[in-house]
């Protein structure tokens, strides 16, 4: 929100046919700013690190921390009028809220928080839960995410409420992966070991930082790591400022990064095995690969099986047909 033409690089990036999206603390969304990502963003989430009830903040990041709340919601209502004022905007408005040890009790204050607020409805937010991975001092006990599992999630009301995913984590998260690994930070270590499954990432997603460093994705970029991040440097693929993007996506450094995660080997890349962000779409893609892409390749061949998906695609254009 800092940056002097962010406006202008928002109606830039629409007007080049761009989706866009931001994250962002909710620091600083002046009314003018608002207003340019309310009509040219598709969405913006605002990381929440707790209730805004909270005695004490989770983390000091900044000087004014202990007033940030009174920041986020200023942010909140200029979104809100900004909203009002473009009824015709799609922009989503949502919450990002990370699970980790010194803020999980306040999951329930949270949700009240979002079931009360008249500018949380008004924006209809959504609040996206997700715990914290990888490692660090913020990691939740086995005795917390046993709290989570059968005190929150039991509860009717959180797993009925249309503005928080807490039911994925009872119908989906916890029932497939290994308590013991989520409390390392390694959630998906033993699902990985236990199944067949590729990372189709590599294949579909590419991050390029601001630097122009390409990276298959953002977690072997190492997002929330130091500035000099050693995985950071070891997961480099390439450089945009150096050669095309297209030669970078060609290049036999990218192949033999997405051999490697065909299948996943967590023991080889352990880096893989804290990763949350795509396990859900890799396992659906995954069996569909093996039990209905690599079958037809086998019986027509590479290139008309590829066109027979791409028939697929053409014909349900609302639906994306992965392989």
């Amino acid at each position: 929100m800092t940056h002097p033409d962010l406006e202008t690089l928002l109606a830039a990036a629409r007007a080049a046919g761009l989706r866009v999206g931001i994250l962002s603390n909710g620091i600083g969304i002046s009314e003018h700013r608002a207003g340019a990502i309310i009509e040219h963003a598709d969405f913006i989430r605002i990381s929440q690190d707790d209730a805004p009830d909270a005695e004490q903040p989770v983390r000091h990041t900044f000087k004014m921390y202990d007033h940030l709340q009174d920041e986020v919601s200023r942010s909140l209502e200029n979104l809100a009028r900004a909203r009002k004022a473009r009824p015709q905007s799609t922009c989503a408005v949502g919450f990002s809220y990370t699970i980790q040890k010194n803020n999980l009790r306040s999951i329930p204050r949270m949700v009240e928080y979002v079931s009360h607020s008249a500018t949380v409805r008004e924006l209809e937010m959504i609040v996206t839960f997700k715990i914290a991975h990888g490692a660090g001092e913020y990691l939740c006990t086995e005795e917390d995410l046993r709290w989570l599992r059968d005190e929150v999630l039991t509860n009717t009301a959180f797993m009925d409420h249309p503005c928080v995913n807490l039911r994925f984590f009872r119908d989906y998260f916890f029932p497939r992966l290994d308590l013991v690994d989520i409390a390392r930070g390694e959630p998906t270590r033993s699902y990985y070991r236990r199944g067949r499954i590729s990372c189709f990432t590599p294949s579909l997603f590419s991050f390029i930082d601001a630097f122009g460093g390409v990276y298959v994705c953002c977690h072997l970029y190492d997002d929330n790591g130091d500035f000099d991040s050693e995985r950071r440097r070891n997961y480099v693929i390439g450089d945009i400022t150096e050669r095309s993007f297209l030669e970078v996506w060609g290049s036999p450094e990218y192949q033999q990064l997405r051999a490697r995660l065909m299948p996943i080997n967590v023991d080889a890349m352990p880096a893989c095995g804290e990763c949350t962000r795509h396990w859900v779409p890799n396992t659906l893609v995954s069996r569909l690969f093996e039990e209905v892409f690599q079958p037809l390749v086998e019986e027509l061949g590479a290139p008309r099986a590829i066109a027979a998906y791409e028939a697929l695609a053409s014909a349900f254009p609302q639906h994306a047909v992965w392989f």
